[in-house]
């Protein structure tokens, strides 16, 4: 049950709902956060307070399911994950005879140089969402993919970046679809472009299941969730939208957490494409533009002011929100 998509869904707002039911905001915000705790409560507060002005009734609530679009779909195709597999396990195979002999020696940087390249175009596109907390980037993500799988909130809710990746693309050695990892012994973030190194990402492994593992361990207020410790999620989808792009989930910028909005930038430097999410309500205001400035000039630092406006789409989320002043 997604509380808060059932009240965005109805126009219910958090202060309204909590004006009418005799409870408080942050009581709602924790029947959100752990939906299956409370979904009783809240089905009784919705049916008892809402339901003879906008016939809610118990049953109603408690079975309701959220809508979404359908999943989006290209009428073009990036190169089959088997062919880029092979390319990459080629590659590989390539380098370490190379490296394991003495006559390639000088040729060793040039080597190194050339397979960074050519897994950068095997790669996909990566496409980072960012923007404010709780301006809608994981619902939108939900909608790209055509269902609830990630995460969402009023409050700051993701707290690691989130990989997620068709699920042609889930390494051999990995039986599970979603991975959370830690950092490396050095403190390092763990590296996506090592996702089909065996070693690197077992050694690394904090957990490993289905999605129910990303409320544990992906959100500021799950069970498992450890700021020293837990460094990012890869989640293998089999979605059609995943079978041309990366999709990135980061942290809300300009949170209380001050690590969530250094992940946010860093996610951008690996990004392709950017989608800035910002509420139709307070469209582009001026705690956006402040982080907005800040990100060109980050990126500024390594792209052209035409690559960086011509990769950079800007969202205005939430617009069946607004009301008839907008």
């Amino acid at each position: 049950m997604d509380i808060k998509h059932f009240m965005e869904h109805h126009n219910l707002s958090c202060e309204q709902f909590a004006e009418k039911c005799g409870v408080t905001v942050e009581e709602i915000k924790e029947w959100q956060n752990n939906p299956t705790n409370h979904i009783d409560d809240f089905a009784l507060c919705i049916s008892t307070f809402f339901g003879e002005n906008y016939g809610y009734s118990y049953e109603y609530v408690k079975s309701y399911e959220p809508e979404f679009s359908s999943p989006l779909t290209f009428d073009f195709s990036f190169p089959n994950s088997n062919t880029r597999k092979k390319i990459k396990s080629a590659l590989v195979r390539w380098t370490e005879l190379i490296n394991n002999n003495s006559k390639y020696n000088n040729y060793d940087i040039a080597i190194k140089v050339l397979r960074s390249d050519i897994l950068s175009i095997l790669d996909k596109p990566k496409l980072v969402m960012l923007g404010v907390s709780d301006a809608g980037k994981t619902s939108m993500i939900n909608n790209f993919l055509g269902g609830s799988f990630l995460p969402q909130s009023w409050t700051p809710t993701t707290s690691v970046p989130m990989y997620i990746k068709h699920i042609e693309d889930k390494p051999s050695f990995m039986s599970d679809n979603v991975w959370i990892f830690s950092r490396d012994d050095n403190g390092f973030e763990w590296d996506c472009s090592k996702l089909e190194n065996k070693d690197y990402c077992e050694k690394l492994k904090l957990a490993n299941g289905n999605l129910d593992i990303l409320f544990k361990y992906g959100t500021h207020y799950g069970s498992e969730y450890d700021e020293e410790k837990i460094s990012a999620a890869v989640v293998f989808l089999d979605r059609p939208f995943l079978k041309n792009c990366d999709l990135i989930d980061v942290p809300g910028i300009i949170s209380d957490f001050e690590r969530d909005n250094i992940i946010a930038e860093k996610a951008s430097h690996i990004a392709d494409i950017i989608i800035y999410t910002s509420q139709a309500n307070s469209f582009l205001g001026e705690s956006d533009f402040e982080y907005i400035n800040h990100i060109f000039d980050s990126l500024a630092q390594t792209k052209c002011n035409e690559e960086i406006l011509d990769s950079i789409f800007f969202v205005a989320s939430q617009a069946d929100m607004l009301n008839d002043n907008y």
